[in-house]
């Protein structure tokens, strides 16, 4: 990890001279495992949530030009701050034009672009790799969770497994590609933070309308923009920040240096 920090150094070089805003974006020195940038408090602190204790999202824009950009800005965290060797990432989208520059990018096993038929393949897949997961911790004594199979791992020189971020974007679209979409996601959703796999699902429509799915009624946390806000919302807390979205361009910028530079270490 130590590593990869330094290569995304080498990003921050080439571009503090000439983009300000994407260097400090990169450089924010909070940057933890699993770590996403939300926003800005009141302060001027820059409020951050780990995934791995957030638990699966629901994200709401309410065009879909916010919701696109909450997305974008999310995966971007998550590339920055994880190697591809402990971070790994799914997307399923109907949106065409959006989403294409991250196909053959290091961090994501699959993005699915506007493909019906294979949006269900991939929520099964998922499943799958969540059920042999806990195949493999019955098989062990102490493990009962990632964290502490990667502890053991780790003590034994052996192999880790890495965190899965599944994206289900334009989420009330995908559901209605399979009539089992939702039911296979729900379960998903209900058991997967231990096996080290968050669900976030994303749709258009106000914070207000945020419980309208069956699916959305079974995400932990609510992360909303709204307008030059963000809002977020896990039922202990309800918290609002200033948005610091990345544009549609420094997302790519991102997601293509990394792809075009990055040698496994």
């Amino acid at each position: 990890m130590k590593e990869y920090k330094k290569y995304i150094a080498e990003l921050y070089d080439a571009k503090s001279k000439t983009d300000p805003g994407l260097s400090k974006y990169i450089m924010l020195n909070n940057w933890n495992f699993a770590s996403i940038y939300l926003g800005d408090n009141c302060f001027g602190q820059q409020v951050f949530r780990r995934l791995d204790s957030t638990g699966n999202v629901l994200l709401v824009g309410e065009t879909k030009q916010e919701r696109i950009a909450l997305v974008k800005s999310i995966i971007t965290s998550l590339i920055l701050s994880n190697d591809p060797e402990h971070l790994k990432l799914l997307l399923v989208t109907s949106e065409s034009e959006d989403f294409g520059g991250y196909k053959n990018e290091p961090h994501f096993i699959d993005v699915v672009i506007n493909n019906p038929d294979s949006f269900y393949k991939v929520i099964c897949k998922t499943k799958h790799i969540m059920d042999e997961r806990y195949l493999m911790f019955d098989e062990t004594v102490i493990p009962k969770n990632l964290e502490e199979y990667n502890a053991r791992a780790r003590a034994n020189n052996e192999n880790i497994l890495p965190y899965i971020v599944v994206f289900v974007d334009d989420y009330k679209k995908i559901q209605m590609s399979h009539g089992e979409l939702e039911t296979t996601l729900v379960t998903i959703g209900q058991k997967c933070r231990a096996a080290g796999i968050i669900i976030i699902a994303s749709q258009t429509g106000t914070w207000k309308q945020k419980h309208n799915t069956v699916l959305s009624k079974n995400l932990g946390t609510v992360i909303a923009k709204n307008g030059s806000n963000i809002v977020v919302d896990n039922h202990l807390e309800n918290v609002c920040l200033q948005a610091n979205v990345l544009t549609k361009d420094k997302c790519l910028l991102v997601a293509n240096y990394i792809k075009e530079n990055y040698k496994k270490i």
